[in-house]
């Protein structure tokens, strides 16, 4: 459910959320990795001596974020007494020529200098490495490139773009989508500084998400749908913020209109962010929960009317968990069994209907329930499919 709309002063809009080179007012716990990298390249420029960076880690996990918020504020720090112009190069599935092309082209943006790109675009390689060299020369002001998804570029071509940073004096930073291997080695040790990021933990993907969303839409977002998502990521994918926003731009449509979106829509939008997501074989699924007993299926059944009827809700307690299960036992005049419902939970989550939540419980939750009664669940399988499997077992059962 969304909250009531509430006049947001952070709001900025769509921007915020599909403009790739967006960035936020504020760098989320990556103030360690900020300061250091700020001091190293404000100490680059004051002494007029060229870096080589290098970034590492998985793609989304906030590489761009992170070199564009250091060079915004490097930017304004120095913004009295010198120009600091950026390049940035995409080499996202890009050949040599193409890239080349790219630095001539932006480079020509910034001295003005009106070079006939129409009559450069089939000249071969080495003419234009000779033109970029010549272009470099007359860049008076500092200049720095930054060189985004560098997996993609030929060793041989990365090492040389390697040098010519250090031959003509420019700071460049590059960003990879990878860990590089010990057999790398001899690459690294071209850089004068490397970093690789490390992952988010729950609360800090979730705050990283909520601002996203915050700085996007001018009302506020239910937080259960956010931790939901956040779930999703850490379930079928690594924690990381990129994956996130990529969730939020397919739901912009719904939550744009500031509608209740369910649980299903969700999943229905995650299926082309996630490989593994809606993976569940349905007829080995129907056949292995129709040997498992009554109590079983019933209970099953009970599951999907739960999220079926509150369907803006993507939680479940144990506790809740634990109410359908006595309403299982009681249609069948059942004798409940506390071992037989923690199994029944263990078997639920590996077969892969449900998974337990890494959110914490609410706060105001009573101290005096017991511990594991806090616990949360979310389905992985819709809701809607499951109740359209049991009900298919119901439709052949011998019972």
């Amino acid at each position: 459910m969304i909250s009531p709309t509430t006049l947001n002063p952070n709001f900025i809009g769509p921007r915020a959320l599909f403009d790739d080179n967006f960035i936020p007012p504020k760098l989320l716990y990556r103030r360690k990795e900020k300061n250091a990298f700020f001091s190293l390249l404000n100490d680059a420029i004051i002494d007029n001596f060229d870096l080589s960076v290098l970034f590492q880690g998985t793609r989304g996990i906030g590489k761009k974020a992170l070199v564009n918020t250091v060079l915004r504020d490097l930017k304004q720090f120095h913004e009295d007494i010198m120009t600091i112009n950026q390049i940035n190069i995409n080499c996202r599935e890009k050949k040599t020529k193409e890239i080349l092309f790219s630095l001539i082209t932006q480079m020509d943006s910034i001295l003005n200098i009106d070079i006939d790109l129409n009559a450069i675009w089939n000249s071969s390689i080495s003419n234009l490495w000779n033109l970029i060299k010549i272009v470099y020369a007359r860049i008076k002001n500092e200049l720095i490139i930054v060189f985004n998804n560098v997996e993609y570029i030929e060793p041989k071509i990365f090492n040389k773009f390697l040098n010519l940073g250090k031959d003509v004096n420019i700071t460049t930073i590059y960003t990879i989508n990878k860990v590089l291997d010990p057999s790398t080695l001899e690459v690294l040790s071209k850089f004068d500084f490397k970093n690789r990021l490390n992952f988010f933990s729950f609360k800090q993907l979730y705050d990283i998400l909520k601002q996203r969303c915050s700085l996007t839409f001018p009302f506020e977002l239910d937080r259960e749908m956010i931790e939901y998502i956040v779930d999703l990521i850490f379930e079928h994918h690594v924690p990381v913020p990129g994956k996130g926003i990529e969730i939020l731009r397919d739901l912009y449509p719904f939550l744009h209109r500031k509608n209740t979106i369910t649980q299903f829509e969700i999943l229905e939008s995650c299926q082309t962010n996630f490989e593994t997501l809606g993976m569940i074989d349905e007829f080995n699924l129907i056949n292995f929960i129709s040997e498992e007993n009554m109590l079983t299926i019933i209970f099953l059944d009970n599951l999907a009317d739960y999220f079926l009827t509150h369907s803006s809700k993507f939680y479940i307690s144990r506790l809740e968990l634990h109410e359908l299960y006595e309403l299982s036992c009681e249609a069948l005049i059942y004798e409940k069994n506390a071992k037989e419902f923690n199994n029944l939970i263990q078997m639920i989550n590996n077969i892969g209907i449900m998974s337990r939540a890494r959110k914490k419980p609410l706060e105001s939750f009573s101290k005096s329930k017991k511990e594991t009664n806090n616990e949360y669940y979310f389905m992985v399988l819709e809701a809607n499919r499951l109740k359209t499997m049991v009900d298919t077992i119901f439709s052949n059962s011998q019972f």
